[in-house]
């Protein structure tokens, strides 16, 4: 076998075995976010789809399993879930020819959350270098979180108290060490 087919073979063994990497690298994998939401019956959770670059999408057409459970609409451009039961509903949302979808539990509405129950989780888009929280405001970010990509870049993302993302910079210089 030639050096040309055997470095050929190699590069389409690891296409086929990784894809995942190639995806991940030019930003078009994306999630609903938050994730790992949890919440009460009455109450209303937005949502946002965002890529492996924090960059948020738009345009996607929405969906829910159970209908007692919940119901989702379109409110100021983002999709918005509104628990009518206690149970678990499932939440897709489809762009182009991908549909992502996540489970979102309800709980009761007069109890509290059980004890470590996470109220919502983002998705990292490389090493967390840290969280800060902010000064909150009416409109204004909460938290403050920054991240570093294999590549070396290095974004600060803001968000808000529901874990939607307000904001996401590329900081200008690169760095493995921020």
């Amino acid at each position: 076998m030639r050096a040309s087919s055997r470095i050929l073979t190699f590069v389409v063994g690891c296409v086929t075995l990784f894809p995942f990497r190639l995806i991940a690298q030019d930003g078009s994998d994306w999630r609903i976010s938050p994730e790992k939401i949890s919440i009460k019956v009455g109450e209303d959770r937005r949502l946002q789809l965002l890529n492996d670059l924090a960059q948020e999408l738009h345009d996607a057409v929405w969906s829910i399993d159970d209908f007692s459970l919940a119901e989702i609409r379109e409110e100021d451009g983002r999709a918005v879930m509104h628990a009518k039961a206690v149970g678990t509903v499932r939440v897709s949302a489809t762009l182009g020819q991908q549909t992502r979808s996540t489970e979102i539990k309800i709980w009761p509405e007069p109890e509290p959350l059980p004890a470590g129950t996470t109220n919502w989780a983002v998705h990292p888009i490389g090493r967390e270098i840290g969280d800060l929280p902010a000064v909150p405001t009416g409109d204004g970010p909460h938290l403050f979180s920054l991240e570093q990509t294999a590549t070396g870049d290095s974004y600060l993302r803001a968000s808000d108290e529901d874990g939607i993302q307000i904001w996401s910079w590329l900081m200008p210089e690169k760095t493995q060490d921020v």
